[in-house]
Order: C-alpha cells, then structure tokens, then sequence
C-alpha cells in the first residue's frame, strides 16, 4: 500500500534588485512599474483574440497552400465546422489580429536593427530564389503568399 505524505511549501518572497543593492527604482531594470503592473482589458482581449486565431489557423489553414484552388468555402454552419477554410480568409483574420496587434503594441522610437534586416534580408532571397524556379506557376502561386 501506498503512503503519501504532505510537504510544507517553502514561501519565497521575491525582491527587487534595487532592494538587494541599494539602487533607486529608476536604476533597477527588474523594477515593475505600476503601469506595468495592471494590464489594461484590451490587451487581454488581444491575447484571446491571437490565442483564437493561433488556434483557428491550425485547424482551418493547415493546407499547403498551392491546393489553395481546390478548397471551396464552405457553403452551410456544418461545412463551416468540419471543412477546411480558403486561405484567403485566414489572411482577412491575420489581417484584423495584425490591425488589433497594432493598437496594443507599445511603440518605441527605434527598433533594433536586426530586427528590421534580417526579415528584409530573408525576403529579398526568397525573391531571388523564386526567379530561379524549377517550375515558375507553383512558385508564383507559393510568392503570392509571403
């Protein structure tokens, strides 16, 4: 037979490092500031509304997207159920997460700059791959979606 005992939890507070070092909160770069600390209802309908699409996107759109002119739309609330989707709607979705995403967004002054290269970078070759295509009609159907 088996026998299971109970553990006391150990509580351990954590402290900000302007406490353990003596540093103003201005200095401290783990300090959570109060306007971090309440997170406005938007973004957490934002969350849901990206968490929704994540999940609606690898149901629906798990096609690969050259079979995208062989997927109707579908045509009654059961279809809409258990068919898959067109693409284009997931695009229309992604578009209105990305404008959602956009609002909550905390802008700053500067991006770093590897973050604005490297996806530049990545699509130019995508291009310069693409006019060297073995077969230039899939590739173009396939380009039209990045």
């Amino acid at each position: 037979m088996l026998r299971f005992t109970a553990v006391p939890a150990v509580a351990v507070q954590a402290r900000p490092i302007s406490e353990e070092k003596n540093l103003s909160p201005k200095e401290d770069p783990t300090a959570v500031t109060e306007a971090e600390e309440a997170i406005p209802q938007w973004q957490s309908a934002f969350a849901g509304l990206a968490g929704a699409w994540l999940g609606v996107a690898l149901l629906k759109f798990g096609n690969p997207v050259i079979f995208d002119d062989q997927i109707d739309a579908p045509n009654g609330l059961l279809q809409l159920l258990i068919q898959p989707w067109p693409f284009a709607w997931g695009l229309a979705l992604f578009g209105a997460v990305a404008l959602a995403g956009g609002a909550t967004w905390r802008w700053r002054p500067r991006p770093p700059m590897g973050i604005v290269i490297l996806p530049g970078a990545w699509l130019f070759w995508q291009i310069l791959s693409a006019l060297q295509s073995v077969d230039p009609r899939l590739t173009g159907i396939t380009v039209n979606f990045i």
